[in-house]
């Protein structure tokens, strides 16, 4: 447990820059997945499928680990076990997709429709999905309106974020 929280705290603080390798990423999510799974003992799983020929692209620092963070507190937040993440990442033409998936309890396609207002707007409430609003917020910000995050769901079947950034060397 201190070691995974050790790596996760380097990548995290430590690595100076907005901008990490996709494979330091998916380091310091694998560490983050190493602790939570301790934490919620071993309540769910998680399986990756990361393609090695995007792991040398960069991406913006610490956006994966939020969007990590809401399959295990929302999606599976209240359950007893059974939780799967599916994480992938993939070169598509110009565009790393990263796509994770949750199998928790999902929800209302109003409830997506008001996570992604709020993650598109200036204005930030108390509770206002404070985590995506960032990762969606800091990717558009490095990269352009056409790149960030997009949430599919449907109750009892779960949650699917999609997240879009340019290749960047």
């Amino acid at each position: 447990m201190v070691s995974a929280l050790g790596e996760f705290f380097k990548t995290s603080v430590s690595e100076k820059g907005a901008f990490v390798t996709i494979s330091t990423e998916i380091e310091n999510v694998k560490s983050y997945v190493c602790l939570q799974k301790i934490m919620h003992k071993n309540q769910f799983d998680v399986q990756w499928h990361i393609d090695s020929e995007i792991v040398h692209y960069k991406t913006v620092k610490l956006i994966l680990q939020p969007i990590i963070e809401n399959c295990i507190v929302h999606g599976f937040g209240g359950t007893t076990g059974g939780g799967i993440i599916h994480i992938t990442g993939r070169k598509e033409e110009n565009t790393i997709v990263f796509e994770i998936k949750d199998n928790g309890k999902g929800m209302e396609m109003d409830v997506c429709d008001r996570i992604t207002l709020k993650m598109n707007s200036s204005i930030l409430g108390v509770g206002d999905s404070i985590g995506m609003r960032n990762v969606n917020q800091r990717i558009k910000i490095y990269f352009g309106e056409p790149y960030g995050i997009n949430i599919k769901s449907k109750i009892n079947e779960g949650t699917t974020v999609s997240l879009c950034i340019p290749i960047k060397e």
